[in-house]
């Protein structure tokens, strides 16, 4: 695990942004504070994503949640990558096997076997199916190992733990990226034409 705070990633692209193309500073990104929490935000999620998409580095970006279930339904943490819940691993309080689905249809369909325990995101809530049990039956904590988002301080100066080095340096290379205009922050993601 390595740290860094959002000052000193957002200081780290001024500089490279600055080494690369005109002044930084007259950047529209940089007019604003909030428009750079925003544009490190998204450019810790787009790291994120690549990293995610990529059999090689998608390890490096998984953490444990403790969700506390009640009656089979647990609320997933706001860091969880919904995305890429099915790359996840679960496991109870009984360490039963457990497999996750994409879809509540499959969920509810009754073509589950017993020795299973089953899981399916709906909504913002884990609903969890133990083996032999019901949709009901559970009550205790499923640990989730999935792709994760770092957690984010209400204040920038605060540190930010990060799997590794590499994924700051990368953060910092998007940011700088954005801050020069060669990425664009549309509301659903990453776009425009310069999007690499």
């Amino acid at each position: 695990m390595a740290t860094a705070s959002g000052t000193s990633i957002l200081a780290r692209a001024r500089v490279l942004a600055s080494q690369t193309r005109t002044d930084a500073n007259s950047s529209p990104v940089i007019d604003a504070m909030g428009g750079l929490r925003v544009a490190l935000n998204n450019s810790v999620r787009q790291v994120f994503r690549n990293h995610a998409n990529d059999q090689k580095f998608v390890r490096d970006i998984f953490s444990t949640n403790a969700v506390t279930m009640v009656s089979g339904v647990g609320a997933c943490p706001d860091e969880v990558m919904r995305e890429f819940l099915h790359l996840g691993e679960f496991a109870d309080d009984d360490n039963s096997l457990i497999t996750y689905y994409n879809y509540l249809s499959d969920y509810q369909s009754g073509q589950n076997f017993s020795q299973l325990g089953y899981v399916v995101l709906v909504g913002d809530d884990f609903n969890y199916t133990p083996p032999n049990g019901t949709a009901t039956s559970y009550s205790g904590t499923l640990n989730a190992y999935t792709p994760c988002f770092p957690t984010f301080p209400a204040d920038l100066a605060d540190p930010i733990t990060f799997p590794s080095t590499t994924i700051i340096d990368d953060t910092v290379v998007s940011l700088a990226a954005a801050i020069v205009g060669q990425l664009e922050y549309t509301e659903l993601g990453i776009g425009g034409s310069n999007a690499k």
